[in-house]
């Protein structure tokens, strides 16, 4: 069983976590965000996003460094508890306006009130969206591929 101390000091368990790739790009006069769990560690994701158990939403912790989102993979696969309330977040009013720049400035998670990620679940179906993308599960069923660089 895996445990984290979410952002904002509740500790929740976890059934299974993915490795994310984050985008933000200018297209017609917006931002655009692009966020999709990462087919392996080569392609240096970002981000984590964990399903949590007895909830329906999943807890997004984003904007680190590669070698970060790394490290806490491993921790979580051989320690099965993360502390991500250590982490210095950035304080913004919407989506929209957080920073993603690979962990140059400080993370963010949707765990605080005003975060709201929409559209984006990457363990099954939610709002006709399907993930279909690789995670990593805890306990023996961890694809260790994804956990080793």
């Amino acid at each position: 069983m895996i445990r984290v101390m979410s952002p904002n000091g509740r500790l929740v368990q976890v059934n299974r976590i993915c490795p994310v790739c984050e985008k933000q790009l200018s297209f017609n006069g917006h931002r655009i965000t692009i966020m999709q769990c990462a087919k392996d560690w080569s392609v240096k994701p970002t981000a984590l996003a964990m399903e949590l158990i007895d909830d329906c939403e999943a807890l997004v912790v984003g904007n680190l460094k590669p070698e970060i989102t790394l490290e806490i993979a491993r921790t979580v696969g051989e320690k099965g508890y993360y502390d991500f309330s250590l982490l210095d977040y950035q304080t913004v009013e919407k989506f929209e306006d957080v920073v993603m720049d690979e962990g140059e400035s400080a993370a963010y998670s949707n765990c605080f009130p005003d975060i709201v990620i929409e559209n984006f679940y990457p363990f099954g179906s939610l709002n006709g969206l399907v993930g279909e993308q690789p995670v990593f599960y805890p306990d023996t069923d961890i694809n260790w591929d994804m956990v080793r660089a």
